[in-house]
């Protein structure tokens, strides 16, 4: 059974951060493919303790089968001669604790005579055990916080602009007669017989900023820049800019130029890791980049138009991307400088 919940107005910031933090976390964890794994192995845990932790170690617990698993713990014991820990302690409620060796002292690179291997989300998740080396986490709460912030100010910019007046009475009584009249009218009784006295008395005045609706444009446009930042943080070209609805070919490419920046490293920090894993433990696990995902992201909601009422026909090589997003919000595809360029390039 289907259970509505009653609005209660103004959104709450801390909940709306909250299903943020989750959603981008969500979505990041949706980039990253891991194959091979063991039974008892949860790939989604693996993916949230890399992503939001920074690194998750791989070892065998004697007591449950010697079987292989990825948890969570802390860097400890005493460090190498590159001053990284050469252990990794682990406390599971059902599982116990375990103290990892997962370096050598001398900084010998070979995996024989370890307990298990430490993989990072990058290199320094990996080697350093300080608080700033936790993964994505302060990249996605920061951004999880402009994206709640972002989205309450909207609400309450739509709620705050409901009040176009304020009417102004001398008295109660006086009040209570022009609440009488609104109220008929917003009922649509086409008319109402008013005294002198109320006419008199009753000051109107206009309570609304003459920038408010310029105000619910601007947090609407910010929404898609603070998403697309966040993606571009991780290299990957998110078009979701809300105001345009034509970008062409030269801009595509240059945004995706930025791909092979963060996530290629982070899949290949992944990847050195569980190579080390393989080597130890016999195990055939690898990564990858889920490219449909990526695909998804890189792309948003554009597509290739082709002959149809919305654009002309163009080559093959000069065809253009459109937002669908822009077209729900009623943009005009020479909405900005940038769209009124492209139009006279298609020219």
């Amino acid at each position: 059974m289907l259970i509505i919940p009653k609005y209660s107005g103004v959104c709450d910031v801390e909940k709306v951060f909250q299903y943020y933090f989750k959603t981008l976390t969500n979505k990041v964890a949706e980039l990253i493919r891991l194959e091979g794994l063991e039974e008892r192995m949860d790939e989604e845990y693996i993916k949230e303790c890399l992503i939001l932790e920074g690194r998750v170690c791989f070892t065998r617990f004697e007591d449950f089968d010697n079987a292989l698993y990825a948890l969570a713990g802390n860097y400890g014991g005493e460090p190498d001669c590159y001053k990284v820990p050469t252990q990794y302690v682990i406390a599971n409620p059902v599982l116990g604790s375990k103290v990892v060796t997962v370096r050598h002292l001398d900084g010998r690179q070979t995996v024989e005579g370890l307990d298990g291997i430490v993989v990072g989300l990058t290199h320094l998740d990996a080697e350093l055990a300080i608080d700033s080396c936790k993964g994505l986490y302060d990249l996605i709460y920061n951004y999880s916080g402009m994206l709640a912030d972002n989205f309450v100010s909207l609400n309450c910019a739509q709620i705050n602009s409901r009040v176009q007046v304020a009417y102004i009475a001398d008295n109660q009584n006086m009040a209570n007669s022009a609440e009488a009249v609104l109220k008929d009218l917003y009922n649509g009784k086409p008319f109402k017989v008013l005294t002198q006295d109320i006419l008199n008395k009753l000051t109107v005045s206009p309570v609304v900023a003459s920038g408010a609706n310029n105000t619910i444009i601007s947090l609407i446009e910010a929404h898609a820049t603070i998403l697309s930042d966040f993606w571009s943080e991780l290299g990957i070209a998110y078009n979701g800019n809300r105001k345009r609805q034509y970008i062409n070919n030269a801009e595509a490419a240059m945004d995706t130029g930025a791909l092979s920046l963060n996530i290629d490293s982070i899949i290949n920090s992944i990847k050195s890791g569980l190579d080390r894993v393989n080597e130890l433990f016999g195990t055939n696990i690898s990564v990858e980049v889920d490219e449909n995902a990526l695909e998804n992201m890189m792309n948003g909601a554009a597509e290739i138009i082709e002959d149809s009422g919305a654009a002309p026909s163009l080559p093959d090589d000069k065809k253009i991307e459109v937002d669908d997003n822009a077209a729900d919000l009623g943009a005009d595809p020479a909405g900005t400088e940038g769209g009124k360029a492209d139009d006279k390039n298609e020219e």
